[in-house]
């Protein structure tokens, strides 16, 4: 008989959906900075790489530091729910 050591789970976008998160995150950050945030233009712009995301919303480069740990600060502080089918899937015997 195996014995289970180590359960790896893909956290985002199986177990939670974390985009809603980030642009939360955003939203809050470029307040905070005083940046209007144009949605669309996040959504054409989105990358893994936030300093894409950062130029193409016009964040000024001496802002990045600042927006990094602000995203941080307000990504983190959010309450993450599991998604329906993982919670479903989770929670049985």
């Amino acid at each position: 008989m195996h014995t289970i050591t180590t359960l790896l789970f893909d956290w985002d976008g199986t177990v939670v959906d974390s985009a809603q998160l980030g642009l939360n995150a955003f939203e809050h950050s470029f307040a905070a900075l005083g940046v209007v945030f144009d949605h669309d233009i996040y959504a054409r712009a989105y990358s893994p790489n936030w300093y894409t995301v950062y130029e193409a919303l016009g964040l000024p480069k001496e802002k990045w530091q600042r927006a990094d740990e602000l995203w941080n600060q307000h990504y983190g502080g959010q309450t993450v729910h599991a998604a329906a089918a993982a919670r479903q899937r989770l929670s049985k015997p």
